[in-house]
């Protein structure tokens, strides 16, 4: 066999090997606890943007609806909003959490509350405000500290 009907033969290979069946992705259970899932899931939702109200990623988040949404993914059902989602689970204090675990803010005079999910290493994944979309962020600095009310642990051990 010359070098041109080789080539032939190499060149047919290469093309029906591209029209073979994709292979199926098998998708396996994480072995990480829930806690770590569920900060997986709150990262990925990273620059959604805020909208008052929203609970999903197609229409943005509001802090509580970012925090229903995300347990939610991972079959906790928790209440929709910030003042039922502070009394679910058990209370926590700031040097107990842990990843997943739920914090609340007061952020205004008024009293206004705001919740975030503890991501672990003293930051947190939140939906702030109008104009901007869910982050990380520190939340063991003074502006955080000052605002501490509650932090609540709905995960199972």
């Amino acid at each position: 066999m010359g070098p041109r009907p080789l080539l032939t033969v190499l060149l047919v290979l290469v093309l029906a090997g591209g029209c073979a069946a994709p292979r199926e992705q098998v998708r396996r259970p994480s072995a990480a606890p829930l806690g770590i899932r569920v900060v997986e899931t709150a990262r990925a939702q990273i620059g959604v943007p805020y909208r008052y109200g929203g609970a999903g990623p197609a229409a943005g988040f509001d802090c509580s609806g970012l925090v229903w949404w995300v347990y939610r993914q991972h079959g906790v059902d928790l209440p929709r909003t910030t003042r039922d989602q502070i009394r679910s689970g058990k209370p926590v204090p700031l040097g107990g959490l842990a990843p997943g675990d739920i914090l609340c803010f007061r952020t205004s005079r008024s009293g206004r509350l705001h919740v975030g999910i503890y991501t672990g290493q003293g930051t947190m994944v939140h939906s702030p405000k109008t104009g901007s979309g869910v982050r990380e962020e520190p939340v063991l600095g003074r502006y955080w500290t000052e605002r501490f009310v509650t932090a609540r642990r709905v995960l199972p051990p």
